[in-house]
């Protein structure tokens, strides 16, 4: 069995040192293997333990780039961007427009003078009623009447289907049964 231990690291004067384990470690590691295994000579069982250097230290002087507190800082100042972008978003595409339909003066609705003129001069009798206007008159007299007959007629048909309930529903079903001429 074939074991490996990593060395100890020591911080000296700034700069990490790497450092192999002691004999006595080793023998201790050793013995801990063998009971681990059920070390039996007899059989042929030999156990060996290396110490090696499992990460490698870089001493060129420098800080690395990204550092736990520069990342931390990172994050945060993109938190505050997205809040900032977020406000602007807020204020360009939705508070400017409502503001500006808020405050958007409706233009003015245009004024059929000539027909304010001949209906002041009607209502105060200087002039009299043209063809027109009495056609106008009775067009909208036939409107009324027929509209009066519209709502009489649906008035009945209401009800009529009030009182006689299944008849209405025969006649319902017989016209959803007709095909399409």
């Amino acid at each position: 069995v074939a074991t490996m231990v990593d060395g100890i690291y020591q911080e000296k004067e700034g700069a990490t040192q790497y450092a192999k384990r002691s004999a006595k470690e080793i023998k201790e590691l050793e013995s801990i293997v063998m009971k681990a295994v059920g070390f039996d000579q007899q059989r042929g069982d030999q156990i060996e333990v290396s110490c090696v250097q499992f990460h490698q230290i870089k001493d060129d002087g420098k800080e690395p780039f990204l550092t736990p507190h520069l990342v931390r800082q990172l994050l945060q100042g993109g938190k505050f961007l997205i809040y900032l972008l977020m406000t602007l978003l807020l204020v360009f595409f939705i508070m400017r427009p409502m503001v500006r339909w808020v405050t958007t003066i409706a233009p003015p609705i245009p004024v059929d003078y000539d027909g304010v003129r001949r209906a002041a001069a009607l209502a105060s009798g200087e002039v009299e009623e043209d063809q027109e206007t009495k056609t106008l008159d009775a067009t909208m007299e036939e409107q009324r009447l027929l509209l009066e007959a519209q709502k009489d007629a649906r008035r009945k048909v209401q009800d009529f289907a009030k009182e006689n309930a299944a008849q209405t529903a025969q006649i319902l079903k017989s016209w959803l049964k007709e095909k399409p001429a």
